[in-house]
């Protein structure tokens, strides 16, 4: 289709939502979900007909369909966000080639028919339906036993797999000290970007190059910091956030390698060593506050580490803090 605009994705979605509320009320072989799904599936026909993938994602109460912003314009077409933030699906990849039957899959997971949940779950339906032109990106972390490196179902995000808007918005709360709020209520691409080295390296190169100095490089960098810091309260989300922020590290050092910047090189070297610090100096006040006795060893390695730091740091003066509030003598 030549000239897609923001209005023939607006139709798409209100269509989508309308086939979605139809599920609920009537089987897959109705007449009126029939008819329905047959008008849907010509509109993204046409939608896909350049070769190009119909991209959804949600982020909180947004909607968007490849990077542009849909208007929520009806209950129907809010509850079909709603289905994408309760499976925690990112985003979803509709693939030309696609077929009516695939249509109907997506939407027997979106209303739940088949009482999935869990990433492992869909994928073991999609793959049982022999569905390959429908792909969820699926936002969650996990552990590899193997080499133990973080990983999610469809690979890394990438900063140009957002939009603009998300990444403005990221950008906006990370300044403001917003992003743990954000991150709290569940929105599934924003703990995706929030959480993805990949993403975060980019980000804050970007960010660096449009700077000047490296008080600014290391103020962005305490800012992700913070909320990956914030965020822990138990051991699993240590040794996650840990791993997150060791590959944040590594990708950006790597980005700065060949520059001329050395000073920043070293910066960004000596905040994240910083930052990893504080990331297990949490971690161990966490593991004192919930197993306060018997914990001298994890005392002697908080002062061990406190004694290495500047008195004049934010980072000394923040854990001291932390420390005076436990009363840790």
């Amino acid at each position: 289709m030549e000239n897609i605009v923001l209005k023939d994705y607006q139709l798409f979605i209100k269509n989508i939502s309308q086939l979605l509320s139809l599920s609920k009320l009537y089987n897959t072989n109705h007449p009126i979900f029939k008819d329905k799904l047959i008008e849907t599936a010509k509109q993204l026909k046409l939608l896909t007909s350049n070769n190009t993938s119909l991209i959804m994602s949600g982020m909180g109460g947004v909607l968007f369909v490849n990077k542009q912003k849909i208007e929520l314009k009806s209950r129907p077409m809010e509850r079909f966000l709603e289905s994408l933030n309760i499976l925690q699906l990112g985003s979803v990849d509709i693939e030309p080639d696609f077929t009516p039957e695939d249509i109907v899959v997506l939407i027997n997971i979106l209303n739940q028919k088949e009482h999935m949940s869990g990433a492992d779950q869909i994928k073991e339906y999609l793959q049982k339906k022999n569905i390959t032109h429908i792909v969820p990106l699926f936002v969650s972390y996990k552990l590899v036993k193997e080499d133990e490196k973080i990983v999610k179902e469809k690979g890394a995000i990438n900063v140009s797999d957002f939009p603009q808007e998300v990444i403005d918005k990221f950008s906006q709360d990370l300044g403001s000290g917003q992003v743990p709020k954000f991150i709290k209520e569940g929105s599934a691409s924003y703990n995706a970007i929030a959480h993805d080295p990949v993403f975060l390296s980019g980000f804050v190169n970007d960010f660096v190059e449009k700077k000047n100095t490296v008080e600014e490089l290391e103020n962005v960098l305490w800012l992700v910091g913070d909320y990956l810091i914030e965020e822990i309260s138990t051991a699993r989300e240590e040794d996650t956030n840990r791993k997150i922020l060791d590959e944040f590290k590594t990708r950006l050092l790597s980005l700065w390698e060949n520059k001329k910047e050395k000073n920043w090189h070293e910066a960004i070297h000596k905040n994240m060593t910083a930052i990893s610090a504080a990331l297990e100096l949490k971690g161990l006040i966490h593991l004192y506050k919930k197993h306060k006795k018997g914990m001298a060893g994890a005392l002697k390695k908080i002062n061990s580490i406190m004694e290495t730091l500047s008195q004049e740091s934010r980072l000394y003066k923040k854990t001291k803090e932390d420390i005076d509030k436990l009363k840790l003598t």
